[in-house]
Parts: C-alpha cells; sequence; structure tokens
C-alpha cells in the first residue's frame, strides 16, 4: 500500500532532518519506504502518517545501484501500534498476509525444518486456545495455542494436520477472538502444528495486534522491566535520568542527554 509518510530524526551525519516519504509495504510492525536517503541502519526515526506518529527503527538500506536504492526497512519500537491503521481500514475489508515463511524476496523458505524456517515476525509465548479446521469441512479441533505473532501461530495437538493444508482458525486468548485463514507451514508429529496467516478481517487484523501488544507487556512486567521505579537503587544516578528521560520523550539526544546530568550536578561517570 502506497501512503504518504514524513520522517524525522538525526541523519547519518549527525544532522536533524525531516522529510517527506512514501510506503511500498506495510505490515502490522514495519514498512519498506522510497525515496529516503541520508540514513543508516540501526538508527531511530520518528515517522508519522495523517495525525498518527511512532518511533521505528531503520532495519535495512538499499544497496547503491540496486532496484532498492533509496529505500529503507523499518520496524516499529512501539508493539501493537499501527500508525496507517485507519488508513487500511478504508482501503479494504480484508487484508493479505504474506506467509511467514517467505523471505524479503518472496523465495519460498524451507519449512519442513523448523530449525531452518526464517520467520519475519518475533514470536511472544502466548496461553489461549485456538480452533482449527480444514477449509470445506463443518467441524473444528480445539489445540493448545503456546504462542503467536503477527504472522502466524502455534498449535499443540496430538493430532496435528498436514503440511500446506489450508485451515480456518479461530483464536481466543486474554478475552480476544481472532478469526481467519491460514496454511500449514510445519508440522510435528503427536505435537502441533505451526500456521502461517494469510488472511485477516481487519477487525480480526486489529485485535491481532492488541492481542501482541498484550503479551509483549505481560513479558516485559515478568521480567521486571516495567518502569523506572521498579529498578530502584540497582541503577546508577545517572542512568536513572537517561531512563526517566527515555520514558518521557522516547528519543534522545546526546547533548540533552549531557545537558540533564548538568543540571542534576552528575558527572557522566556515575
Amino acid at each position: 500500500m502506497q501512503l504518504e509518510v514524513r520522517l524525522w530524526g538525526m541523519d547519518s551525519t549527525g544532522k536533524p532532518f525531516s522529510q517527506p516519504a512514501r510506503t511500498i509495504e506495510i505490515s502490522g510492525n514495519g514498512a519498506r519506504l522510497e525515496g529516503v536517503a541520508c540514513l543508516k541502519a540501526g538508527e531511530v526515526i520518528g515517522v508519522q502518517h495523517a495525525d498518527q506518529k511512532a518511533r521505528f527503527r531503520v532495519a535495512w538500506i538499499g544497496d547503491t545501484g540496486t532496484p532498492e536504492e533509496g529505500q529503507i526497512g523499518i520496524v516499529s519500537l512501539e508493539p501493537g501500534k499501527c500508525i496507517w491503521w485507519q488508513a487500511l481500514t478504508e482501503t479494504t475489508a480484508r487484508v493479505e498476509m504474506q506467509p511467514e515463511s517467505q523471505s524479503r524476496d518472496g523465495t519460498a523458505a524451507p519449512v519442513s525444518d523448523p530449525q531452518q524456517e526464517r520467520r519475519r515476525y518475533p514470536r511472544h509465548q502466548c496461553v489461549g486456545k485456538v480452533l482449527l479446521r480444514k477449509e470445506g469441512t463443518p467441524v473444528f479441533a480445539s489445540a493448545k495455542l503456546t504462542d503467536v505473532a503477527l504472522g502466524g501461530c502455534y498449535a499443540e495437538t496430538f493430532s496435528p494436520f498436514a503440511l500446506e493444508t489450508a485451515v480456518e482458525f479461530l483464536i481466543q486468548a486474554d478475552e480476544l477472538e481472532i478469526r481467519g485463514c491460514g496454511l500449514v507451514r510445519t508440522v510435528h508429529p503427536a505435537m502441533g502444528n505451526g500456521i502461517a496467516f494469510t488472511q485477516l478481517a481487519a477487525d480480526d487484523w486489529r485485535r491481532l495486534n492488541e492481542l501482541i501488544a498484550r503479551v509483549s507487556k505481560q513479558i516485559s512486567r515478568q521480567m521486571g522491566f516495567e518502569s523506572v521505579q521498579n529498578i530502584g537503587t540497582q541503577v546508577s544516578p545517572a542512568l536513572e535520568v537517561l531512563l526517566t528521560l527515555l520514558e518521557k520523550k522516547g528519543v534522545l539526544t546526546r547533548d540533552e542527554f549531557l545537558s540533564e546530568l548538568s543540571r542534576a550536578e552528575l558527572p557522566l561517570h556515575t
């Protein structure tokens, strides 16, 4: 989907920039843009579409002299937030999704060996249930949902479907229900199936993003990273200043950090 966006941040020379760009492809956690220059992989930038803004990391830069010159791939730093949701719902009632076993150039990756599977999206542990049925059949089989991603999920069952079976699914987790279609991409006999999502209605796609956001927050709480207050006296005063600023602003320059240390009368080495 082609959408007009605006980027801002620090360019590869360390200078602030703001420029328009256009999406070529979008997904729930990132996009491919064209018309972009003076950025490096790993940079954190702000992206705005209409009145929605979010922070992204530059994942890759198109090489000079290739068809991808002037293009970048970006990954969201705010799980569950989609700044082009409104455009998506206004354009189509259904969202076609690429099976997550495909690589960026569209070629199929090996799927029979889980060690070789090339996942496009990070998986998140999730407790719930998933109902599965082969397309065209009336009866759903119940399975245990163990993890979920924007591109698929894993269903534990003693009677898994065969590889490449087209299925309809109903995910039930964290008081949310998500319906859609998918393909069986991995088979583990007497253990379960890896399901790649191929089609979701727009509302279900939104609920999937909400589920990802919820389980991500739950994992963060379990790891003890919910807030700066949870860190307490385990960090230095300088680091506590940095974390507090990042919670407020999201993006912070070196000069802003040093200025705040000076106001707090803290040396950089503390």
